[in-house]
């Protein structure tokens, strides 16, 4: 992929173009000054201008008004039209990345739609990482204990997948693209049905034709992309100009804003404890120009000796990306065995403890992170809580795209995984509460991951499909 060294400028003259078309603004934004700051710049400018001409929240962040719907989605409405209500099937592999939920309810109070859940296995295109039955068990676990509708989508006496034509759904929900089989094969199953994608994390990584212009994105009704950084870059790199890109808000982040209450789930302790989360990235391979972002295999020992260092004063919660345990297993350097031995040390210990499945009420009765998982750069700040990246070598800043680099440089403390910084911020920023970054988090947060109308992600998706469709 090549990169453009005034990415920024472009991105910026061009929505600017749009705002002047549009709302006859004689706004000029500040963006000559070829840096990440001007991301974050153009956001706040935009913001401003939104509350000057009291634009629609969606116009302003799409070229393309409501009205302006493609012939693709003008036939589904019409083929549709008169139909009430419309199935609408959510297509769930993990109940760790399922966001919908919130989005589902609104669907399932209304006289307009009829949701469901799609069930079928997580099957990885990856060979090191093996079919897990127990996560297809888990998610129609969880779906019951949530008492929210779901369907099988496999049949395991028959040992194949059933065709989604079976449940005549009129919209599909999409929130898996990359890395999972069956994904083409549910995508043109659903070809006479309205399509739509909603990220299982924020894309920062610096692929981005895989992760903006596949025919997976291109084919797709609406991708309702999980930041207004995300849609621009969609719009400059998608070969359709992002034309069937929005932003509304990520219903990741609902949960958080929500007025939750959360429960605490770590090990009681007998004095009080700051709670620090490890959460180590799964890409522990050697990679240059792509992903190798992990430093698990320099921080394993480490984290346990500052656990025991600091178990009077801090707990730890080992929260490792899903993945990174297959990826164990399949290494030479682990095997089974060990990376079995290794998890269960972090149980073992008196103020630590092994973290998967939600992880909603862990981030939230947490204090501070320490790790290189991608999406967490972003759903961590923008709960307004800091974030130690331990940067594995000098090729990781290369490997991140725009976004990323943005919260990377200005979001994020940043450490060596071998160095004293890692053990200077659980002193300053964990222990003492030193947190020079927190401004700039709420500002970035407001800016480019939150909706600017007050509303959730899911009402804004919920309003747009029914204003779309015209229910």
């Amino acid at each position: 992929m090549v990169r453009h060294k005034n990415i920024v400028d472009k991105l910026s003259y061009k929505l600017w173009k749009h705002l002047n078309k549009q709302y006859g603004t004689n706004f000029v934004p500040d963006f000559v000054r070829n840096t990440q700051n001007d991301i974050r710049a153009l956001s706040n400018e935009l913001n401003q201008i939104n509350a000057q001409n009291k634009a629609p929240f969606v116009e302003l962040n799409n070229a393309s008004s409501f009205e302006a719907v493609s012939s693709r989605r003008l036939s589904v409405i019409n083929y549709n039209s008169g139909k009430a209500p419309l199935n609408v099937m959510f297509l769930c592999p993990d109940k760790d990345v399922f966001c919908m939920e919130k989005l589902f309810r609104l669907m399932e109070e209304s006289s307009e739609f009829n949701p469901v859940v799609g069930v079928f296995p997580y099957e990885h295109l990856d060979p090191n990482v093996k079919f897990d039955i127990s996560k297809y068990g888990k998610v129609v676990q969880y779906l019951e204990q949530k008492n929210l509708k779901y369907v099988l989508l496999y049949d395991f006496e028959k040992k194949e997948y059933l065709s989604l034509k079976k449940f005549q759904p009129d919209i599909v929900f999409f929130n898996s693209t990359l890395g999972l089989k069956n994904m083409n094969r549910f995508m043109e199953q659903a070809r006479n049905a309205i399509t739509c994608f909603v990220p299982y994390g924020y894309f920062l990584s610096n692929a981005q034709g895989h992760i903006f212009d596949t025919d997976f994105h291109f084919k797709m009704t609406y991708l309702f992309w999980e930041s207004a950084v995300s849609l621009t870059l969609s719009e400059h790199y998608a070969r359709n100009h992002g034309e069937n890109s929005f932003f509304l808000g990520y219903p990741k982040l609902d949960t958080f804003f929500d007025g939750h209450l959360p429960e605490s789930v770590w090990k009681k302790q007998s004095s009080v404890k700051k709670n620090v989360i490890w959460a180590p990235h799964h890409s522990i391979e050697n990679n240059p120009e792509h992903y190798g972002y992990s430093c698990f295999n320099e921080l394993a020992d480490v984290m346990l000796e500052l656990a025991e260092k600091y178990r009077d004063k801090i707990q730890f919660a080992f929260r490792p990306h899903p993945l990174l345990r297959a990826r164990l297993n399949a290494d030479e350097r682990w095997g089974e065995q060990k990376t079995t031995e290794y998890y269960q040390k972090w149980e073992r210990m008196e103020n630590t403890q092994f973290s998967d499945g939600e992880y909603i009420d862990l981030f939230l009765t947490s204090d501070a992170m320490i790790g290189d998982s991608i999406s967490f750069m972003c759903e961590y700040s923008a709960i307004d809580k800091p974030y130690l990246y331990t940067v594995r070598d000098d090729t990781v800043s290369r490997k991140f795209n725009e976004f990323g680099e943005a919260v990377l440089n200005h979001l994020l403390y940043e450490a060596p995984p071998l160095s004293e910084k890692i053990e200077f911020f659980l002193q300053d920023v964990v222990l003492n509460g030193n947190d020079p970054l927190a401004e700039k988090r709420r500002e970035f947060t407001k800016s480019n991951l939150l909706p600017s109308n007050g509303k959730s992600a899911a009402e804004n998706i919920f309003d747009f499909l029914k204003r779309e469709l015209r229910l």
